[in-house]
């Protein structure tokens, strides 16, 4: 359970570097975040969150979507309906192996509604997510999702990337994001003079 914390920094944005990559002066060096790294953290926090409370966001597709898929596949979907909905992901069948995708998560954009339900068919034949196992599948589905989402996120303003920084905070594990990658690295003031011959 991700669990808020109070931490003091002392951080002044001074530019970004390689397009990923914002970097602080602090009093004792200087940071270097990844800010989708960063963001990863935050969205895994957030979805873990409304997977455990059962308040996951979804929005209804204008015109639902027909999608057709083995029989083997569609036994899956048909089984686990519920399932997919207690997650956001609302199908409903039209015929033989045929169904309708009717909504979706919130974060998730209609235009890659089709992809995503083929995502939980694999994960659904192979095992990794039911309803008999819920920590394990929040966790994974949790992860699966902050890469969909950060895949094509734009750079952040300085006010926005303000906001990921106290919503990193905030998280139980401000250093790494889900796949335990880090979300920065401080360069320490004395490594920086050590570097260019300073005493």
């Amino acid at each position: 359970e991700e669990v808020a914390q109070v931490v003091e920094r002392d951080w002044q944005f001074i530019g970004w570097a390689q397009d990923d990559y914002a970097l602080f002066d602090t009093d004792s060096g200087v940071v270097v975040l990844d800010f989708k790294a960063a963001q990863k953290r935050v969205w895994y926090a957030r979805l873990l969150a409304s997977y455990e409370n059962r308040t996951v966001e979804s929005q209804k597709l204008l015109l639902p979507l027909p999608v057709e898929f083995d029989p083997v596949s569609s036994a899956m979907l048909t089984d686990n309906a519920e399932l997919l909905e207690a997650y956001g992901l609302e199908v409903a069948p039209f015929g033989r192996n045929f169904f309708r995708i009717e909504a979706v998560p919130s974060w998730l954009p209609e235009k890659e509604a089709e992809a995503y339900l083929g995502e939980w068919v694999d994960l659904l034949r192979n095992g990794s997510i039911s309803d008999k196992k819920a920590g394990a599948t929040q966790e994974l589905l949790a992860k699966h999702a902050v890469h969909n989402i950060v895949r094509g996120a734009s750079t952040p303003g300085e006010t926005e990337l303000d906001e990921l920084l106290d919503s990193l905070f905030q998280t139980n594990n401000p250093l790494a994001d889900p796949d335990g990658r880090p979300t920065f690295i401080e360069i320490a003031k004395s490594e920086l003079n050590r570097r260019f011959h300073k005493k």
